[in-house]
C-alpha cells in the first residue's frame, strides 16, 4: 500500500495516508481507502466545523499521475464514490 500524499488548497494544508491505488488507464488513479480513514484526512486538511471546503480540494497528484478518483467501503463492505475532482475548464 504506497503512501499518498493529500491537499486542500483552499486552507493550504496537506496530510498522508496509506491506501490502495488502482490505475485507471490514461494516466489517472483510483484511490481506495475505509470510510474512518477518509474521515481522518477531510478532519486533518479542514478541522474547521462548518467549512464547506470538502476537506480534500484542488488537483490530487501521486507519482506524476492524477488521482480521479476516491472511493471508500461502507460498512457494509460495499464500493461506493465520495470525492470525484471537479474538472478544470479548458483555456
Amino acid at each position: 500500500m504506497p503512501t499518498l500524499e493529500l491537499r486542500n488548497d483552499f486552507h493550504n494544508t496537506s496530510t498522508t495516508v496509506r491506501a490502495t491505488v488502482t490505475d485507471l488507464g490514461g494516466g489517472e488513479l483510483c484511490v481506495f481507502m475505509s470510510d474512518r480513514q477518509f474521515a481522518q484526512v477531510c478532519k486533518r486538511l479542514c478541522g474547521i466545523p462548518k467549512c464547506t471546503c470538502g476537506g480534500v480540494r484542488g488537483p490530487q497528484q501521486h507519482e506524476g499521475q492524477a488521482i480521479a478518483l476516491f472511493v471508500a467501503t461502507s460498512c457494509k463492505r460495499a464500493w461506493h464514490t465520495i470525492w470525484r475532482p471537479r474538472q478544470q475548464a479548458a483555456v
